[in-house]
């Protein structure tokens, strides 16, 4: 087997990763799995090991080092110890993408690719906000939360927003699309517009916030374009909520009924009351946040151990068995919907620290290589980063393997590029 087989294998796989990750998340595991497989098979073969020399396997290394020594003393160790052990798949996973994207001219038409899927994924959220169903025929379970090609999960939201910065960083890194200058601008506003109608209203939070801070920082654009961009941004998500009384429930309602935990308030507030509620329940009494329960719980988790905390994946546990749920009732689940609470919870105010210091480290080093060599492709995963640490918006679990694959993929395609110079061009 020779070099240029590995790196047909490898353009496959990564071809596939999008798809497979639709398929579920065992696929998704197979694929990075292979990934991480041939690229240490490639490293034998060709004996090249330098990326053993690079800073970031240190800080990596490290950061698995802990996650044995949590294994040890989680409350449960079996619940945690097979994915904390697993973590070892993504930093070969990194160094893959690191190796083979930039110095494979190949890289992209695997971007070109990932975007022709985001494309038909964005056309099939549009039909089923219309039509009530996806293109197969899919319906969500969720009212009308969108579910799209994920068929029992209202996920798709999350889905694109990984996709997303790394798209919109390839369309201004491709300067010969000046020909196709208002896909720059028309593909990343389409895929924008899914996530909001997709009903995830954290992940379209995150991305408005991302989208924003690449265009303030992206090269390219002058002043003017700068504004004009924001202005259309929020000109389109506003809009879009407005008209659409399922929207509008949904991010603008919502929001109130945390606020306003009075029915007549509520209904006095909201223009188009009993549009939509989830799995079509009618009004209850307890109109808290269920998220702000999962936050409680996971705080009095957090001070019984507050040194190491319980554990990675053992959150559910230690709340189900030890938690009072008459305090806070609805408060207990698998993991605490949210970064932060997850971690403090889980790893306590050490690990939490530990944790947060590296990704500290790592973020100052890439803004101020992004300053330098100002690649698009960089700053958008950069930011995909960044926007997943903004504090008290919901999150699913952090070590996952869903939202793993996402985080690890921008990690991998953010140093890939870090120190890849975008050619000079004048400002538009």
């Amino acid at each position: 087997m020779n070099a240029s087989i590995i790196n047909r294998i490898f353009l496959c796989l990564l071809f596939f990763l999008p798809f497979s990750i639709i398929i579920g998340n065992t696929v998704s595991l197979g694929i990075v799995i292979l990934i991480s497989f041939f690229f240490i098979f490639f490293s034998f073969y060709k004996n090249n090991w330098k990326w053993i020399e690079d800073p970031y396997l240190k800080l990596l290394v490290l950061l698995y080092a802990y996650l044995i020594f949590n294994s040890f003393i989680s409350v449960d160790y079996s619940l945690g110890i097979k994915r904390n052990l697993g973590f070892l798949r993504y930093i070969f996973f990194i160094f893959a993408i690191k190796y083979f994207f930039p110095n494979n001219l190949n890289f992209k038409k695997i971007l070109n690719i990932w975007m022709i899927i985001m494309i038909i994924v964005c056309l099939d959220i549009f039909y089923e906000f219309i039509t009530l169903e996806n293109i197969l025929g899919f319906q969500s379970k969720y009212g009308r939360r969108i579910v799209s090609f994920f068929k029992d999960e209202a996920i798709v939201g999350t889905y694109l927003y990984a996709f997303l910065f790394i798209i919109l960083g390839f369309l201004f890194n491709e300067k010969y699309r000046k020909k196709y200058f208002f896909l720059k601008y028309l593909i990343p506003l389409i895929i924008f517009i899914s996530i909001i109608l997709s009903g995830e209203r954290s992940v379209a939070i995150r991305s408005f916030v991302g989208v924003m801070l690449f265009y303030l920082l992206v090269d390219e654009l002058n002043f003017k374009k700068k504004i004009l961009i924001f202005l259309l941004v929020i000109f389109s998500s506003v809009s879009i909520i407005y008209n659409s009384d399922y929207l509008k429930v949904r991010y603008y309602g919502q929001i109130v009924k945390y606020f306003f935990p009075d029915k007549e308030v509520y209904e006095k507030t909201v223009i188009e009351k009993n549009v939509y509620y989830h799995n079509k329940k009618k009004w209850g009494g307890n109109t808290h946040n269920v998220y702000f329960k999962h936050y409680s719980a996971a705080y009095e988790i957090f001070k019984k151990k507050p040194w190491f905390g319980v554990g990675n994946k053992n959150f559910g546990l230690m709340c189900f068995k030890d938690y009072d749920l008459t305090n806070v009732k609805g408060g207990c689940t698998t993991h605490p919907h949210q970064l932060y609470f997850e971690l403090l919870s889980e790893h306590g105010s050490i690990g939490t620290i530990f944790f947060l210091a590296i990704f500290f480290i790592i973020f100052l080093k890439n803004i101020k290589s992004y300053f330098i060599y100002k690649n698009p492709i960089h700053l958008g995963s950069f930011i995909y980063l960044l926007t997943i640490f903004l504090p008290i918006l919901p999150s699913g679990s952090f070590f996952g393997d869903f939202n793993s694959t996402f985080f690890w993929m921008n990690f991998g395609i953010m140093i890939a590029f870090e120190k890849n110079k975008n050619g000079g061009h004048d400002k538009n």
